[in-house]
């Protein structure tokens, strides 16, 4: 098998590292526009997931030093990434008591209108449907961190499915693969070696006990 040495070969590695950079990016601003938009009064938007995904390829390209041809490889390969994690999760319907309980009630609260800025979850319709005489549950939704249900939030207002929402571990274990991967290459490590070192980082037990969740 022919080493990964010449320059051809380090743009693949760059290529890996500028995915998960892309990942990860598209990750943050996701939960910085709902955080900002929430803070001002405004609902959670499907439009979020598109224009934020425009403004990580955006900066990659404006103020990293890769290639222009890295940048847009970078940024298929990530669309396919995240389509990819979506279509995965939306295999798996999370039967998790937790994600049942409160998990799921979060989501489908955040991408209804509920701001958690101005009020409790228990005056959402979502949280009302499901538990019409009330639950310990608000506890949970009302006092736990919500970026990631806001994340999810704003994927179930893209894609319409609940279970597809909770692609972020799978997106998370994508993107490390990606980083240790290319970090690795770049470093001088056989390709092989650099494959199964992301391999394994990513598909760590953890994250594969808990990607078909909410968890």
């Amino acid at each position: 098998m022919k080493s990964f040495q010449n320059h051809d070969d380090q743009d693949i590695w760059n290529i890996l590292i500028c995915s998960g950079v892309q990942i990860v990016g598209f990750w943050a601003v996701v939960m910085a526009l709902c955080a900002i938009g929430l803070f001002f009064g405004f609902p959670l938007q499907a439009a979020y997931v598109i224009v934020s995904f425009c403004v990580v390829v955006a900066l990659s390209a404006f103020l990293s030093e890769w290639a222009g041809k890295v940048v847009m490889i970078s940024a298929a390969v990530s669309l396919c990434a995240i389509a990819l994690s979506c279509f995965l999760a939306g295999q798996f319907i999370d039967w998790s008591c937790d994600g049942n309980m409160y998990h799921k009630i979060a989501v489908a609260a955040l991408s209804e209108g509920w701001n958690p800025f101005r009020g409790s979850v228990a005056d959402a319709e979502a949280y009302s449907f499901v538990y019409p005489e009330g639950s310990s549950a608000v506890l949970w939704v009302d006092h736990y961190a919500q970026g990631l249900w806001e994340f999810s939030s704003c994927l179930y207002a893209f894609t319409h499915n609940m279970e597809a929402s909770k692609c972020y571990t799978l997106l998370a274990m994508l993107a490390l693969s990606f980083l240790v991967s290319g970090y690795l290459g770049v470093k001088g490590f056989k390709g092989w070696q650099a494959c199964v070192a992301g391999l394994v980082a990513g598909a760590n037990p953890i994250a594969l006990a808990q990607f078909s969740t909410y968890y």
